[in-house]
C-alpha cells in the first residue's frame, strides 16, 4: 500500500499566497486613493469657483445700486491696497431708505452734514437729527456698516466703530491731508467690503472665508464725451476730485483659494497677480479662481 500525500496547503505556500493577496489589495487602494484625491480637488476647485461668482453677484448687486437717492458724489469710495494689499470698496446703500420716503421724495437725500470740520480724525461730528437721513424715524448708520464721508474733492471709505452723541466713529481714520469742511461735507451711509482675518467681510460679517483677494479699478467719463479710455479714464484705482460724480464703470476681481493646499499638485507660482497687486511670489499648491467682473453704476448715468 502505497503512503498517503498530506492535504492542504505548506506554509510556504500560504504566505506566497498573503503576499500576492497584500500586493494586489495595496494596488487597487493606491487607485481609489489617487481617484479619492481627484475627485476632493476637482471638488475643491469647482467650489472657490462657485464661492467666486456668487461674491462677485453680491458686489456687483450693490454696485449697480449705488448712489441711490443719495448724493452722486458719495457713491461709491474705496482704497487702493496698492502693490502689497487688497483693495477696500464702500457703496452708498440703497437698503436703509425707507420706500414712502424714496417716494414723496422730489429730489436726492443729502446725507448726513457735519456740524464741525473733519481734518485727520476718526470721528464725524454731526448736525442735530441727521443720523436719520430719508426722515423716516429711524437712524440709516449702524455700527459695523460702512460710512462715505465726502466734500468735493475728498472720499474716504470707512467701517462704523461707534455711534453716540450725534457722532459717527470709524476705522480707519481720514488719511493725512483729507479735510472735509462743515457745513458742505456728508456723511453716506454705505456698505463696505475689505479683507480681514476671516476672509471678505461685508460690514464686518464674513462674506466667503475663501476669498484670497478683492481688486477694484474704476472707469470715468471725465470730459463727458460718453466714452472711457485709457489713460485718464480707466482702469484708476482711486478716485480722487470730482471722479466719483463721474464713475460710469466698475471692474472687480475676485480672487478665492481652497482651504487647503493639494497634494496631487506640484507647487506653483502661488498668489498670481491681479490689477495693481503684485504677486505673492511664494510657492504653494492651493487651487485658485480668479473671477472679473463689471457693473455700471446705473443711478450715475
Amino acid at each position: 500500500m502505497s503512503a498517503r500525500r498530506p492535504t492542504g496547503f505548506s506554509l510556504i505556500e500560504l504566505m506566497v499566497v498573503v503576499v500576492i493577496t497584500a500586493i494586489v489589495v495595496g494596488y487597487i487602494l493606491s487607485i481609489f486613493a489617487g481617484q479619492i484625491l481627484t475627485y476632493e480637488g476637482q471638488r475643491a476647485a469647482v467650489e472657490v469657483q462657485d464661492d467666486a461668482r456668487l461674491v462677485s453677484d453680491l458686489i456687483l448687486h450693490d454696485l449697480r445700486m449705488a448712489g441711490f437717492m443719495m448724493p452722486p458724489e458719495g457713491s461709491v469710495s474705496g482704497s487702493d491696497g496698492g502693490a502689497a494689499a487688497a483693495d477696500r470698496l464702500c457703496v452708498s446703500d440703497s437698503s436703509v431708505l425707507d420706500e414712502d420716503e424714496v417716494e414723496a421724495a422730489t429730489e436726492r437725500f443729502e446725507g448726513a452734514i457735519l456740524a464741525s470740520d473733519l481734518n485727520g480724525g476718526s470721528t464725524a461730528d454731526l448736525v442735530a437729527g441727521e443720523l436719520d437721513v430719508d426722515g423716516d424715524g429711524t437712524d440709516d448708520f449702524a455700527v459695523n456698516a460702512g460710512v462715505i464721508v465726502v466734500e468735493g474733492t475728498d472720499t474716504h471709505c470707512a467701517r462704523i466703530t461707534g455711534l453716540g452723541g450725534g457722532d459717527i466713529q470709524f476705522t480707519p481714520a481720514v488719511p493725512a491731508g483729507f479735510d472735509a469742511n462743515a457745513p458742505n461735507a456728508r456723511a453716506i451711509p454705505a456698505v463696505i467690503y475689505e479683507m480681514g482675518a476671516g476672509g471678505l467681510l461685508r460690514n464686518n460679517l464674513v462674506v466667503s472665508r475663501q476669498v484670497e483677494d478683492l481688486q477694484i479699478e474704476y472707469g470715468v467719463d471725465a470730459n463727458d464725451d460718453g466714452q472711457i479710455v485709457g489713460g485718464g479714464e480707466f482702469p484708476l484705482h482711486g478716485l480722487i476730485g470730482n471722479e466719483p460724480a463721474l464713475l460710469r464703470i466698475v471692474r472687480l476681481s475676485v480672487l478665492t483659494r481652497t482651504t487647503l493646499e493639494d497634494p496631487q499638485l506640484p507647487n506653483g507660482a502661488g498668489r498670481p497677480a491681479v490689477a495693481n497687486r503684485a504677486a505673492a511670489g511664494v510657492p504653494d499648491a492651493f487651487r485658485r479662481r480668479l473671477v472679473t467682473a463689471s457693473a455700471a453704476p446705473r443711478n450715475l448715468l
